[in-house]
């Protein structure tokens, strides 16, 4: 089981879309040195563009290859699309990646069983632990009662709770899961308080610009230490509200632009006109991870 701060990594694109491979060797090379707990690949919340299926296989190739056994690579895959899906799972396999992270539809049209079937079904076909996460356009949680069938799919080993809600982590907690099965916070803002109450751990996108700090504040909820984790944390509160003010991954950019470890490129990310750079900039230097 991945306990602790998990990167949603972004992915840096050429001016062609395409994925900028060098940058992603770069950024692994860092999040390993950062001691990140593991990095999931693809899955970032709210890209500009996704990457098409060949493009995002080449990333998962890449990113594995560099991180070369020093930390854990989880692929991201989309349960609308299937086929490509098993696709994406073999590939994930050969190319020696930990986990996959299952990615629910948005609007989920079908019964709660044919929703269980069809992640039972992805299940059989791997070899590699499932962790389901449903879209964060949701309009309602997964139910309870569905997170707790999860666990009897064999394969399938962690659940994602997107929502920043108290309520709905003390529901998931008092399920009483399986101790192997691993609930994870998918909001930065909420992830230290879940963790301190029985969560183990968050996928982060706040850690693409600040992965040491992050690490350290669910390190220290992880073991217990509420007075240290919230003491950490107050440096990360700017950050979150800068770069969560937008439903995309263009403050990230922007910041890792900033910050010096992407290129700016021929086509430079842009924050939107609700955003503000000094803001952004402001929050980083809270965060200590820009000079």
């Amino acid at each position: 089981m991945i306990k602790g701060s998990i990167v949603d990594l972004v992915t840096p694109q050429l001016a062609d879309g395409a994925p900028d491979l060098e940058a992603i060797e770069a950024l692994m090379d860092w999040h390993v040195s950062e001691r990140s707990a593991a990095v999931l690949i693809g899955g970032a919340a709210g890209q500009v563009a996704t990457p098409d299926f060949e493009d995002r296989r080449e990333l998962l190739q890449r990113a594995i290859w560099q991180a070369d056994g020093r930390l854990p690579v989880i692929a991201a895959v989309r349960l609308d699309e299937a086929s490509e899906a098993l696709v994406m799972a073999r590939a994930a396999e050969e190319a020696g990646a930990h986990a996959l992270l299952l990615e629910l539809p948005g609007a989920i049209a079908s019964s709660s069983e044919e929703l269980l079937a069809q992640i039972r079904t992805l299940a059989q076909a791997t070899k590699l632990p499932l962790i389901v996460r449903p879209a964060t356009a949701r309009s309602a949680p997964l139910p309870a009662a569905v997170v707790a069938e999860l666990t009897k799919i064999k394969g399938v080993a962690g659940f994602v709770e997107g929502s920043a809600d108290s309520n709905r982590v003390r529901e998931l907690l008092a399920l009483g899961l399986p101790k192997d099965f691993a609930l994870y916070s998918g909001h930065d803002g909420s992830a230290r308080v879940s963790i301190l109450q029985g969560f183990h751990g968050c996928i982060s996108i706040t850690a693409n610009v600040a992965p040491s700090l992050v690490r350290d504040v669910h390190a220290a909820a992880l073991a217990g230490d509420r007075n240290g984790s919230e003491e950490l944390e107050a440096r990360l509160h700017p950050l979150y509200e800068a770069l969560m003010t937008e439903a995309h991954s263009a403050p990230v950019k922007w910041a890792l632009v900033e910050m010096g470890k992407i290129n700016e490129g021929p086509q430079p990310p842009k924050l939107p006109q609700s955003s503000d750079y000094s803001h952004l900039r402001r929050a980083l230097r809270s965060a200590k991870v820009l000079g």
